[in-house]
């Protein structure tokens, strides 16, 4: 092989450039150039102790992804799951109020508290994708 000659080497989600002749070997991985899967929402009074989803926005969705597991946990009081489900996703980027059956919205029996809204992607295969994780505070502007 003649020198300053480069080849690429494939390895599952990696890709390693080689350069031959000048001595240098530079790895990047795929996470650390793919962007931050985010998982983003507004509560609003309608949610407050009431079994409704919020719109939750959705940034960075994998492009395979064709369906979504979410759940929703009270910060505060850990072990205090609000529900979730499964929706199937078709790449518009938002899950819309109240498509998830089994959710409670927050309801903080003392101040505020922080929620978490955790949205796991998978293929059609049934493979994780990508975990996006979001977190809002609920519910001192919100009267019950």
């Amino acid at each position: 092989m003649t020198e300053n000659k480069t080849k690429t080497l494939i390895y599952e989600k990696c890709w390693i450039p080689v350069f031959f002749g000048i001595g240098i070997l530079a790895v990047f991985s795929s996470s650390a150039i793919a962007s931050e899967f985010k998982v983003e929402w507004e509560w609003k009074k309608e949610n407050v102790c009431y079994y409704k989803s919020p719109q939750i926005n959705l940034k960075n969705v994998p492009v395979e992804t064709t369906k979504l597991s979410i759940s929703m946990e009270d910060l505060e009081r850990r072990g205090n799951y609000h529900g979730g489900g499964s929706v199937d996703y078709g790449g518009k980027g938002t899950v819309p109020k109240g498509a998830l059956v089994n959710f409670k919205g927050p309801c903080p029996p003392d101040g505020e508290h922080r929620y978490e809204i955790t949205v796991i992607a998978y293929d059609k295969t049934g493979k994780n994708l990508a975990k996006g994780i979001g977190m809002r505070k609920c519910c001192a502007n919100l009267s019950k």
